[in-house]
């Protein structure tokens, strides 16, 4: 944990070890509750804890909550839009799997009935040229 002023501060692992005990519970709206930490990690780190950087783990916490959540008011289709931000923040530009990743979710969006407005959204942030391909299949 990083210190400032003599209080001290979470570091990544402390959040990420937060967001999972929710992931693993039996908690209601535990999907919702990891999102919140990983929100206020993901602040930490904006504001100058650099030791709050999230990780990959974090975001797979997350993940795992919503999965795992029995009535979940988290849809698949806010599911896959986070995953699509994940790629973004966890994946630098120009990586290999970059792009191979953002297709596959935004495929597995296209074949499940789940390209929604989020979805599109989240994909223009992102890879605009990829977004314009999938609107084009979707006017035809």
């Amino acid at each position: 944990m990083e210190e400032h002023s003599g209080i001290p501060y979470p570091d990544g692992y402390s959040y990420t070890t937060v967001i999972n005990c929710f992931a693993r519970s039996i908690v209601d709206r535990k999907a919702k509750k990891a999102r919140q930490i990983l929100d206020k990690m993901i602040q930490s780190y904006a504001a100058g804890n650099t030791a709050a950087k999230p990780q990959i783990y974090a975001f797979n916490g997350v993940l795992s909550a919503s999965a795992h959540t029995h009535h979940t008011r988290f849809p698949e289709e806010r599911l896959e839009a986070f995953t699509i931000l994940a790629c973004e923040r966890l994946l630098p530009k120009g990586h290999r799997l970059y792009e191979q990743v953002i297709e596959t979710v935004v495929y597995s969006c296209v074949r499940d009935a789940q390209m929604s407005e989020k979805v599109m959204h989240a994909l223009h942030n992102i890879a605009p040229d990829l977004a314009q391909q999938f609107e084009k299949i979707d006017a035809k």
